[in-house]
């Protein structure tokens, strides 16, 4: 589902329906304007912040020596993100990266913010998971003696690394961002999820620990989640996972919101 097709922002199959979105806000813009194109009344609820680390002598270490890698591997748009303003304070053309390294991204969308940048991904593996990134290796080429960049968040997971690794690969990991929980919510927002939601919507383990550090089970609605490392940490916590797209992506979450709330019936 790269879009919503033009019947489904005629039929607005969601609307009335009041969702909890949790995601960044500087990431949500595109997860809230597809829910509302199709009818939801978005609540936004940042549980997290994603922050760069300015001047990372470690990242500006790895962008100098870029070269040095057979691969760079992004495991999300943040990770993208960050180390492209890296490239640009160290004031290196992004083309030189595309000479002799080469990109393997976690999925379409990560990709796609990567090409943004100049670096075109050659590989996407088919499951959107660094489990994913892991699998496509190991059925791909030899790893022994490679070199992989990673540009990682403070919140990432080993499963890409110690995979490679296994692999025989030689991995730099590097930190780039940093997930920061919110530490307050707004009355306002509280009374709007107090007053009853319909779908709590989560795309990283981090957004659910923090939702749930800020308000705990005392909301009552069945969640959704963008891929099984997410649904892990909320079924964990409590909560009942209903949603989870075939297709680990927001497109995929949102085409899988609009066929559950189909299931449901009309409201």
């Amino acid at each position: 589902m790269q879009e919503i097709e033009t019947s489904l922002r005629k039929e607005r199959p969601l609307e009335g329906r009041r969702v909890v979105v949790t995601r960044p806000l500087q990431q949500s813009t595109r997860f809230t304007e597809l829910l509302t194109e199709i009818g939801a009344y978005v609540i936004q609820m940042p549980t997290v912040e994603v922050r760069g680390l300015g001047s990372s002598e470690d990242l500006g270490r790895a962008v100098i020596n870029f070269s040095q890698f057979d691969w760079v591997v992004f495991t999300s748009t943040n990770a993208v993100r960050f180390f492209a303003e890296s490239v640009k304070r160290q004031d290196i053309p992004m083309v030189d990266f595309c000479q002799e390294t080469r990109v393997c991204c976690v999925g379409p969308e990560t990709a796609k913010i990567s090409a943004s940048y100049g670096l075109d991904a050659e590989c996407v593996p088919p499951t959107y998971t660094g489990q994913g990134i892991v699998d496509l290796f190991s059925s791909r080429e030899d790893l022994n003696g490679k070199s992989f960049l990673i540009p990682s968040g403070s919140e990432a997971r080993p499963t890409v690394p110690d995979g490679l690794r296994a692999l025989g690969a030689n991995v730099r990991v590097v930190l780039a961002y940093e997930t920061v929980p919110v530490n307050k919510v707004s009355d306002k927002i509280l009374t709007e999820i107090n007053s009853g939601v319909d779908l709590l919507t989560f795309t990283s383990p981090s957004t659910v620990k923090n939702f749930h550090k800020l308000v705990g089970k005392r909301v009552c609605a069945p969640v959704a989640v963008i891929g099984p490392v997410t649904a892990e940490e909320a079924e964990q916590l409590g909560y009942k996972v209903l949603v989870q797209p075939d297709e680990y992506s927001i497109s995929g979450l949102v085409g899988s919101i609009v066929q559950y709330f189909c299931n449901q019936g009309t409201k």
